[in-house]
């Protein structure tokens, strides 16, 4: 039912009265999207392999040539450089294993419980990446126990591997 406090002149233009509801209405005013042919996509490669950085010039040039907007011409370009920074990036990070991205950035770090700190310490190339965690909580009790234990085999002669 209508809202009688709308006014006359308003309901004549309100939204349920304009036909963007109408699916015939709709189909009539959309723009299909038109595929670039061969030959557009061709002289487009071929510029872009020239040159991949397209002043305002060359956009201008090859919308003449291409018969497209210049939009659509920027827009192809800009595709174009995006897939290759897309692919080059790909094909770097899948090549490169763990080992090499922490190559250089390697540390150790250290629980220092006379300072109540954490200390990272650099770590040679050719060792192994290591951390040690500063213990906490249970940790720290598990820790004395273990130390203790240590202390305690060793008194009594035995050498165990902990």
């Amino acid at each position: 039912m209508l809202d009688s406090r709308i006014p006359h002149s308003e309901l004549l233009t309100h939204s349920f009265l304009t036909p963007t509801h109408n699916k015939s209405y709709r189909k009539k005013n959309s723009r299909k999207r038109k595929r670039k042919t061969n030959d557009q996509l061709l002289l487009l490669q071929r510029e872009f392999e020239n040159n991949p950085e397209w002043s305002k010039e060359s956009l201008a040039r090859l919308t003449k040539l291409t018969g497209l907007s210049e939009a659509q011409v920027y827009k192809w370009g800009w595709d174009q450089k995006k897939k290759i920074e897309f692919s080059s990036y790909s094909k770097s990070s899948s090549t490169v294993s763990l080992a090499q991205l922490f190559e250089d950035t390697c540390v150790q770090i250290c629980w220092k419980p006379q300072e109540n700190s954490i200390v990272e310490l650099p770590v040679d190339n050719n060792m192994k990446c290591r951390e040690i965690m500063p213990p906490l909580g249970v940790d720290m009790d598990l820790l004395t126990i273990q130390k203790s234990y240590r202390s305690n085999m060793e008194a009594f002669g035995l050498r165990r591997n902990i």
